[in-house]
C-alpha cells in the first residue's frame, strides 16, 4: 500500500463525520487527567506550547482548552489528514492546526513545552522517526503524553510489516489503517 493510501483513508472517515468514536475514547480521559495534575503541580513556563501530534479535527485539544489550560498554553494541532486540518481551523479557531506527518514537522528544536500523543504512532510506517522527531521539538525537560488505545487487538494472522485494516472492534462504527509491525521491530 502506498504512503498515500492512509492518508486518503482518514481523509475520507473525516469526511464522514465518523471519527466522533474516536474523540470520545476513555484513554483520552486519561490524558486530560495527566495533564490536569501536572497542570495544577508544575510551573510551566509563561507562554508554553503545547502540541498534539496526530490532533485529527482538534476536537480533544479543544477540550484540554476548556476544561484544563485555559489561555495558559498556545495549543498547536498535527495531523496528515487535509480534511481533519481543514475541520479543526473551521471549529477552533483559537488552535493553530498543521497538515504535516509526524515525522518531521517544521517546528523549531526545543519549541514545545508539552507534547501529546493519542493513537499516533501505531499509524507509521517508522515510528522511530516520529519518536526521533518528537524528542527533537519537545524541550528538555518537557512532558511527553502518549497512549495506544490499539494494544491487546493483536493480529496473529499476519506476520509481515505493512499497511493493514484492523480487525472491526466491537462497538467501534470502524476501522482503522495502521502500519503492522513485527515484533522484534
Amino acid at each position: 500500500m502506498s504512503e498515500n493510501k492512509p492518508k486518503q483513508y482518514y481523509d475520507g472517515i473525516f469526511s464522514s463525520g465518523t471519527e466522533s468514536h474516536w474523540e470520545k475514547a476513555p484513554g483520552k480521559d486519561v490524558i486530560l487527567g495527566a495533564i490536569q495534575h501536572y497542570y495544577a503541580n508544575t510551573s510551566f513556563p509563561k507562554n508554553s506550547k503545547l502540541i498534539d501530534i496526530g490532533c485529527g479535527s482538534g476536537f480533544f485539544l479543544n477540550r484540554l482548552h476548556s476544561e484544563v489550560i485555559n489561555n495558559d498554553f498556545q495549543l498547536y494541532g498535527v495531523d496528515f489528514s487535509s480534511t481533519a486540518i481543514n475541520k479543526g481551523k473551521k471549529l477552533y479557531p483559537h488552535i493553530k492546526f498543521y497538515c504535516e506527518d509526524g515525522k518531521g514537522t517544521h517546528f523549531d528544536n526545543d519549541e514545545f513545552t508539552v507534547l501529546v500523543s493519542y493513537g499516533t504512532y501505531e499509524h507509521f510506517k517508522n515510528p522511530e522517526m516520529g519518536i526521533k522527531e518528537l524528542s527533537r521539538i519537545l524541550m528538555p525537560g518537557g512532558l511527553f503524553l502518549c497512549m495506544m488505545p490499539t494494544l491487546g487487538i493483536d493480529r496473529t494472522d499476519r506476520d509481515d510489516e505493512g499497511w493493514y485494516e484492523e480487525r472491526q472492534v466491537q462497538g467501534s462504527p470502524i476501522k482503522q489503517m495502521q502500519w503492522n509491525l513485527k515484533r522484534n521491530t
